[in-house]
C-alpha cells in the first residue's frame, strides 16, 4: 500500500497507525511481534491500545534507548541498496533453518519489503 515515510515519526504514533491499520482490516484483536528495531513499537501497541492487544512477542526486540553516535560506522559503511541486501543474503544463509515452501515464500515477500533500502530511507 505504499504508507508514507513520515507516518509513525515516533513509536507511540507508529502505534496508532497500526491500530489505524486494524480498524481498516475489521481486525479487533490481534497479537503483536515486535523483533528487532520494531520493539518499541509493539511495546507502546501494548500500552496503548491494551483492548486491541490480546499478546506480545518481543523477539530480539530493541527495549530501551540505544545511545552513541553510529555516524562513524554509516560514514565508514554507507548504507547503500547492496550493503543492505548482502547483509539480509548474509543474515538469511546463516539463520537459514526451514524447508516449509510456505515460510520461504513469505520471507521472500519479507525481503521486497525491506529493499531496495534508498526507497525506505528518510530524506
Amino acid at each position: 500500500m505504499r504508507t508514507p515515510l513520515a507516518t509513525g515519526a515516533t513509536p507511540a504514533e507508529q502505534a496508532d497507525a497500526f491500530a489505524a491499520l486494524l480498524d481498516v482490516v475489521d481486525v479487533q484483536r490481534t497479537v503483536v511481534l515486535g523483533a528487532s528495531d520494531g520493539g518499541p513499537a509493539a511495546v507502546e501497541f501494548a500500552l496503548r491500545h491494551p483492548g486491541r492487544c490480546s499478546g506480545l512477542i518481543l523477539w530480539s526486540a530493541v527495549t530501551q534507548r540505544i545511545t552513541g553516535d553510529a555516524s562513524l560506522l554509516v560514514r565508514v559503511y554507507p548504507l547503500t541498496d547492496f550493503i543492505v541486501w548482502a547483509a539480509i543474503q548474509a543474515q538469511a544463509v546463516q539463520g537459514r533453518t526451514t524447508t516449509d515452501p510456505v515460510e520461504e515464500a513469505m520471507l521472500r515477500e519479507l525481503g521486497k519489503t525491506i529493499t531496495p533500502f534508498s526507497r525506505r530511507k528518510m530524506r
